[in-house]
């Protein structure tokens, strides 16, 4: 695993965190809160085409890269939420070309999060959990989310706004895909889009 303690900074001229190679952090990467991981550069965190996060991304601090928090071309899977954001900061947006999976939700936003920018899943891109591909729950993404792949869910919907809940830059889905599990493809409640 990888951990970014309680007021411990990580940061870089490119990335404050690079995964390339065919690279693997076999645990999580965790940054706590009022900690920061950042960069001057685009992107804060990347992971490379055939590189691997086994234990997912856990975030209460702030992660900061100039276009994007995350960048991702690569697999982050979590027996959990692959990428949990709890009451955390993203400056800049996620950018997933690769497979974002946990068996619970492939992205979650709760308790008060934010996102400044917009998560955007690529063609090749494919975001799943079992309770709801991405989540946004009493949370605020203020890009809105572009999907262009597949946003699935087993046993839910592929997208889940609840409890005052925003996508403040709107939903644009350019395929037919957001799927869904037993119930609904998308499902937008006590929230703004």
């Amino acid at each position: 695993s990888f951990v970014n303690a309680t007021g411990g900074t990580i940061s870089g001229g490119r990335y404050a965190v690079s995964l390339r190679s065919s690279s693997v952090i076999a645990g999580a990467i965790s940054n706590a809160s009022g900690s920061y991981l950042s960069t001057s550069g685009a992107t804060a965190i990347y992971v490379d085409i055939g590189s691997s996060i086994l234990g997912g991304l856990s975030n209460s601090g702030l992660i900061s890269g100039a276009t994007l928090a995350l960048n991702n071309q690569g697999t982050i899977l979590s027996a959990q939420d692959a990428i949990g954001i709890v009451a955390g900061s993203l400056a800049g947006g996620i950018m997933n070309a690769g497979l974002i999976q946990g068996d619970r939700h492939g992205i979650s936003l709760v308790s008060g999060s934010s996102m400044s920018g917009t998560l955007l899943n690529s063609t090749s891109g494919m975001i799943y959990g079992s309770l709801a591909g991405v989540l946004v729950s009493t949370s605020k993404i203020s890009g809105g989310l572009i999907n262009q792949g597949l946003l699935s869910s087993s046993a839910g919907p592929g997208l889940l706004v609840n409890n005052a809940g925003t996508l403040a830059g709107g939903l644009f889905n350019a395929t037919e895909g957001i799927s869904e599990g037993s119930f609904y493809k998308t499902v937008l409640y006590s929230r703004e889009v």
